[in-house]
């Protein structure tokens, strides 16, 4: 064995243990564990009062619809309100909201905007309940959520309840099908941890905590729902996820606004860690665990993935030319789809595999961006 040839086999079977790890060996420990030592919290006690905050900037399209499915809600109706938090909405959805008659629905506007993370601190310090509920206007609050959530703040080792995330259904579309795989492998995964003690990600789809345990969220913070989460179990709190929750995706998904998404949350990702306390100084070692496991080596996943490919090149170069060329063709066919019509990636049995190429190059964006240090307020 020549010396490239053991160096690239010292980088490519680390990276291969990385991505084992994080893909398979992290969830089939977390699902072991969640099975043998599940941690109920203490339930109970009469009904306490929330305010329900939904932050929003130009939802007019959505706002309706999440206006109704608020005062659905399953709760007694003198211990929640709704506060909505305009972050200087310039669409015209805030005369949705003061038009609504019914007296629990106040409208809070920001004269400008100032970013998310803004109008939710806007929204907390306003807020009159003792307990306070994020939900976005992007997403619909089943019912009996609020009902099933919220008992759980009656413990006081829980700091947040979560809800379970899922997308609406638009079966046939291949970013709906790779979006909701997604998803309930990850909500599944979440559920273990904070089963077996504690999840450390939060979902903005339905988040809920104390008023008096919020912490204000520093300006232009991106990853406010993980921000939030990952603050009370670094402190030593339990992060829950109620099953009985669920919050759905309220449009369909689309592939370029999934990208754009995907790579936000890879930026937020490394603008987070400037915003949790240092790693010895987690309470918790298991949520300093999972953290690492679930997160941090996610995100330096890129770094792997080069390096697998950099050794396979090495090791096998003509399977490595055949792959790369195969996957440039995706790329291009996948970019062209996007500029022509996106519904031909979407409606393609096959355009599951130029979505996760596209996907693995929009989380390289986010951190590209987070190093140019470029805003991405929404």
């Amino acid at each position: 064995m020549d010396i490239f040839s053991f160096l690239s086999s010292m980088v490519f079977w680390p990276s291969a243990a990385i991505f084992v790890y994080v893909f398979l060996l992290f969830p089939l420990l977390m699902a072991i564990l969640a099975g043998r030592r599940q941690q109920p919290t203490t339930q109970g006690g009469d009904p306490r009062a929330v305010t329900v905050i939904v932050p929003f900037f130009n939802e007019k399209k959505r706002l309706g619809k999440k206006l109704d499915n608020c005062l659905g809600i399953e709760y007694p109706a003198d211990r929640i309100d709704f506060l909505f938090v305009s972050d200087g909405s310039t669409d015209g959805g805030d005369k949705l909201v003061t038009a609504c008659d019914d007296p629990r629905v106040r409208l809070l506007r920001l004269p400008e905007n100032q970013g998310k993370a803004a109008a939710m601190n806007a929204g907390a310090a306003t807020a009159t309940g003792e307990l306070i509920l994020f939900t976005d206007a992007g997403s619909l609050i089943g019912q009996t959520a609020p009902k099933a959530a919220l008992p759980h703040l009656h413990d006081p080792r829980v700091g947040c309840v979560c809800g379970i995330y899922r997308n609406e259904m638009h079966g046939k579309w291949n970013a709906w099908k790779a979006s909701s795989a997604y998803l309930g492998v990850e909500m599944r995964l979440r559920t273990w941890e904070s089963a077996t003690w504690t999840a450390v990600g939060g979902t903005g789809a339905l988040l809920a905590l104390r008023k008096k345990d919020y912490t204000p969220l520093p300006k232009g913070v991106l990853n406010d729902d993980f921000v939030l989460t990952a603050r009370q179990a670094a402190a030593g709190n339990r992060v829950i996820y109620e099953p009985g929750a669920v919050a759905v995706a309220s449009t369909p998904p689309d592939v370029s606004k999934a990208l754009r998404r995907r790579a936000r949350i890879s930026c937020g990702n490394w603008q987070m860690l400037s915003c949790l306390p240092k790693l010895p100084e987690w309470r918790s070692r298991f949520a300093a665990w999972v953290f690492i496991s679930h997160k941090l080596l996610r995100m330096i996943l890129p770094i792997p993935i080069f390096a697998l490919w950099a050794g396979l090149g090495i090791l096998a170069p003509v399977l490595f030319c055949v792959l790369t060329a195969s996957f440039a063709v995706l790329l291009l066919l996948a970019g062209l789809g996007l500029r022509l019509n996106s519904r031909l990636i979407e409606s393609n049995p096959l355009g599951i595999v130029p979505l996760l190429l596209l996907n693995f190059f929009a989380i390289c964006q986010g951190t590209l961006q987070h190093l140019r240090r470029r805003s991405v307020e929404w």
